[in-house]
């Protein structure tokens, strides 16, 4: 079908413009057979992935909300499912219209490898600090001594711990105090 489109307009190419849109209406028909059905399919496969990230993203932030649970590992746990689910529609929509997706997905996951490689820490920390939320091993006000650092828990975060020592603030990288040994006390009332 291309190829008598591509001989179409090459031939035409020494005629006048006219006679090159004449070609273009005379392959049309085939073209939208031939595709049609496909982006149709893929749009519709697109919006079924969309309709599912958003769905999937409010029974997160729902269930959430039921548990208890911090906001922002809800909204990250709901962001990080919606993005996913996104990247499979698209993936699945361009497979549907016959791209080969295999070099697209392969470089997706070689992407994630040298990303994840690159901000282990990072994630590490991420990772530690969402755990340290749905867990709870120490609250608000608490006493917390871990590796020779210790004061009074100020906040929890996803990346940092925030303590208060004589006067000090103490940023504690969660995956520190996730990894090692913690002694709780709970806070002394004046």
């Amino acid at each position: 079908m291309w190829e008598n489109f591509i001989l179409a307009v090459a031939e035409s190419s020494g005629e006048k413009s006219a006679s090159i849109w004449d070609s273009i209406i005379k392959q049309a028909p085939g073209l939208i057979t031939q595709w049609g059905p496909k982006i149709a399919l893929a749009l519709i496969l697109l919006f079924v992935f969309w309709l599912a990230s958003r769905i999937v993203r409010k029974m997160i932030i729902t269930a959430g909300e039921k548990g208890e649970i911090d906001y922002h590992v809800v909204r990250l746990m709901a962001m990080t499912a919606r993005v996913g689910l996104l990247i499979a529609g698209i993936i699945t929509s361009l497979g549907t219209l016959g791209v080969d997706v295999s070099a697209l997905v392969a470089g997706l996951g070689l992407t994630g490898f040298a990303l994840g490689f690159a901000v282990k820490d990072t994630i590490s920390n991420i990772l530690a600090g969402v755990l340290l939320l749905v867990y709870r091993p120490f609250a608000l006000k608490d006493h917390v001594e871990v590796k020779g650092m210790k004061g009074l828990v100020q906040a929890i975060d996803l990346r940092y711990t925030t303590l208060k020592h004589e006067g000090q603030t103490i940023l504690l990288p969660n995956s520190l105090l996730f990894t090692n040994p913690i002694t709780i006390g709970k806070a002394e009332s004046k």
